[in-house]
């Protein structure tokens, strides 16, 4: 009896912080998702910002402001180089940015999996208890089946005893109303 008392308090204590625990991983996923989409944001402006640079980078190609407007210049080839320079920067920036995009994800797949797993040996875990809860209610069943059976079988032997002892007092007091009689 005292282990059913156990394992139906630590079943009650389960239920009652799993919840918790739900909650947090819920904030920690939104959390998870608002940095995902941030860091998207910002890779995106990244892209954008390139974009542009590169439409600048054409527009100095084609510019010609040396003699007649024939000529390119060394200035107009080094502002061409710069702006590839900040274009490759730019690149780089974005690749970053976009790692770290990527980490986020992998995180969140990680974070997903290692939930997946936590719940699945949750559940395992609920199971079993439930498993035992339900053969320790068997057995109490049974027990109880066998005490009522006995207890019965008690009963009936009590009457029968009850029934004989009436009977045996019925008798004498026949026997004694006979011998007054003849006396």
């Amino acid at each position: 009896m005292q282990f059913y008392k156990h394992t139906l308090f630590t079943a009650l204590l389960l239920f009652i912080f799993m919840p918790q625990s739900r909650s947090w991983t819920q904030a920690d996923t939104a959390l998870n998702s608002q940095n995902y989409e941030q860091q998207r944001k910002r890779v995106n402006e990244l892209l954008e910002n390139r974009k542009k640079r590169f439409g600048d980078f054409e527009i100095s190609t084609k510019q010609k402001t040396g003699i007649f407007g024939v000529f390119k210049t060394k200035k107009d080839m080094q502002k061409s180089i710069d702006i590839l320079r900040e274009i490759i920067l730019a690149d780089n920036r974005i690749l970053n940015e976009t790692r770290k995009l990527l980490d986020i994800k992998d995180y969140e797949s990680d974070h997903n999996a290692s939930l997946a797993s936590s719940y699945d040996t949750q559940i395992t875990a609920h199971m079993r208890t439930i498993a035992k809860l339900r053969e320790e209610n068997d057995r109490l069943l049974a027990d109880t089946t066998s005490e009522q059976k006995q207890l019965t079988n008690k009963q009936a032997l009590l009457y029968g005893l009850i029934a004989v002892v009436v009977l045996q007092f019925l008798i004498i007091i026949r026997i004694y109303k006979r011998s007054e009689k003849k006396m």
